[in-house]
């Protein structure tokens, strides 16, 4: 009798197998929550937030990996803690790989993190960290496998790159050897991409910081982080951080009351490249509202420089001097009142207010959470990719190049 033949699998029984092999794909990409970048960590910063994402109402991606970059006291652990405080707040477990001593538990506590909550791991040793993160990616991968829900959001932190040692590194200094050590950057390397595309499929966010160097007779951008392609290619956002003292000018003494950060991108996916500046203080709360200045505007948010005038004072003016008037009328009031714009003035108009602040009484949420819509539409004007700007100016080429041909 003649031998049956095997049985073909069919197209389901195909897509079976590779679903065993790697459980992270899938047919349904444009419908699977998975894959798209739909969560957000808030900084605490507005002006940071539509530097990462476009958005004051956005921030850190969820699913990506975010890179700090910058010299010593320019405030990367001060907004790693920041946004590992907020995304507790989102019920995100942190993991908090520290390669320099760089937290301690009353520091964390200072940010309001939840230390319960908080998985702290002291770490030098580039090769022992890769083998960390394979075992843990792996275990959540198993279980992902084995169909077992994963209960909790992690996040990973690396603070930092740049004081990871490699085994040869480490092995020199224990033996004397003076030789260069050229494994340290293929280390890193091999560490990214081991890494990257599985905290994307498990929707786990990860942000590290880096130092920088000189770019000496290279071509380029002078400044550069140090650790070789990973630390390039792996993050979808990359800011450089750079500092300025922040000084008290009524003290006599000058005494330094901060930093303002100057942050310049290197690389972003879901944001146009901008340089912003915010204010660091050392014995203030981090302002989230700090750095949105330039886009005070009576037409656009309703914040200016000026003066209230009375009715009265309205009625008096004529010409050009009452045109520059805007009368108003406050947010909850039916009393129509008078904005008088002067740049030299001491005090800002809020008009959802109906009052003059001072510096000090502007920088609050009573002043900026009513007007959180208004600021994000003009900042997202500038930072979105597609903004109708860009589209204006696209199609502004087109016609030109439109108008050449029939010439």
């Amino acid at each position: 009798m003649a031998k049956a033949s095997k049985k073909h699998k069919d197209e389901d029984g195909i897509f079976g197998e590779l679903t065993a092999l790697n459980p992270f794909g899938t047919s349904s990409f444009g419908t699977d929550d998975t894959y798209k970048n739909n969560v957000w960590i808030d900084t605490g910063s507005w002006i940071l937030n539509a530097a990462m994402s476009g958005s004051i109402k956005k921030g850190i991606p969820g699913k990506k990996i975010t890179a700090l970059v910058g010299e010593s006291g320019s405030g990367k652990t001060f907004l790693v803690l920041n946004a590992v405080m907020m995304a507790q707040r989102m019920g995100y477990t942190p993991i908090y790989y520290d390669t320099e001593g760089a937290i301690d538990p009353d520091s964390c506590r200072t940010f309001g993190i939840d230390l319960e909550n908080f998985h702290y791991q002291p770490v030098s040793d580039v090769d022992l960290l890769k083998s960390m993160y394979a075992v843990f990616i792996k275990n959540l991968k198993e279980l992902k496998v084995a169909n077992k829900p994963i209960t909790k959001k992690y996040m990973l932190i690396l603070d930092s790159v740049g004081m990871l040692a490699s085994a040869k590194e480490i092995e020199d200094a224990r033996t004397q050897n003076s030789a260069a050590d050229m494994t340290r950057a293929k280390s890193l390397r091999s560490f990214f991409r081991i890494i990257t595309s599985d905290l994307n499929s498990l929707e786990i966010p990860m942000i590290f910081t880096n130092h920088v160097g000189v770019n000496i007779g290279g071509y380029g951008d002078p400044v550069v982080q140090g650790g070789g392609g990973g630390v390039l290619f792996s993050p979808s956002v990359t800011l450089f951080l750079s500092k300025a003292k922040l000084k008290d000018d009524k003290d006599d003494d000058k005494k330094q009351t901060g930093v303002v950060v100057t942050a310049k991108t290197g690389k972003n996916r879901f944001a146009q490249p901008k340089v912003i500046k915010f204010p660091i203080f050392f014995n203030r709360p981090f302002n989230k509202y700090a750095g949105v200045q330039d886009y005070f505007s009576w037409e656009g948010v309703g914040i200016a420089k000026g003066n209230i005038i009375t009715k009265g004072e309205y009625n008096k003016l004529k010409g050009p001097a009452k045109e520059k008037v805007k009368p108003f009328t406050p947010t909850g009031s039916e009393d129509v009142m008078y904005f008088s714009p002067k740049d030299t003035a001491q005090k800002f108009i809020v008009e959802h207010l109906g009052e003059a602040v001072s510096t000090r009484e502007l920088w609050t949420s009573r002043v900026f959470d009513p007007l959180e819509d208004r600021f994000d539409v003009l900042i997202r004007k500038d930072f979105e990719f597609g903004s109708q700007e860009i589209e204006d100016e696209i199609n502004g080429i087109l016609d030109d190049e439109e108008d050449l041909l029939l010439d």
